[in-house]
Parts: C-alpha cells; sequence; structure tokens
C-alpha cells in the first residue's frame, strides 16, 4: 500500500511523535530551521519535504556533491 503524499496536520504531529496542538506551537521554530510549509492548495504537508528536513536534521545525506565525470 502507498503512502499519500500529502499529510495532514496530525500525521506531521504523528511523525514528529507530538499532539497537533503541540505541533501548532512548535512551529514556528520549525519554520525557522527550514521545515516545510504548510501548502493551502494542497491542504497539507508535502511527506517527501517533510521527511528530508528530518533526515536533515538526523545528520544524514554527505554535504559533499559526487560528480559522475563519465558524464560529462
Amino acid at each position: 500500500m502507498t503512502q499519500p503524499v500529502i499529510l495532514q496536520k496530525k500525521d506531521v504531529a504523528d511523525i514528529l511523535g507530538c499532539t497537533p496542538r503541540t505541533l501548532r506551537k512548535r512551529m514556528p521554530t520549525l519554520l525557522e530551521a527550514g521545515f516545510p510549509r504548510y501548502d493551502e492548495i494542497l491542504r497539507g504537508f508535502h511527506r517527501p519535504a517533510v521527511e528530508a528536513f528530518l533526515s536533515r536534521r538526523a545528520g544524514e545525506g554527505t554535504t559533499e556533491m559526487e560528480v559522475n565525470w563519465d558524464a560529462l
């Protein structure tokens, strides 16, 4: 079963391990740290953006970019 791409506020709160009320209180700090904004048109949060934010916060990924010189 596929997961929805757009998350509701309750879903984001669950992922972050807090209540929707706590999420609402923490949102200004999260936004300052680069958390994705609520999309008014889609009425939710973009799951891949939320997951990317959490991965960056956890130190996953690399700061160096690998270049495939053979492709150039």
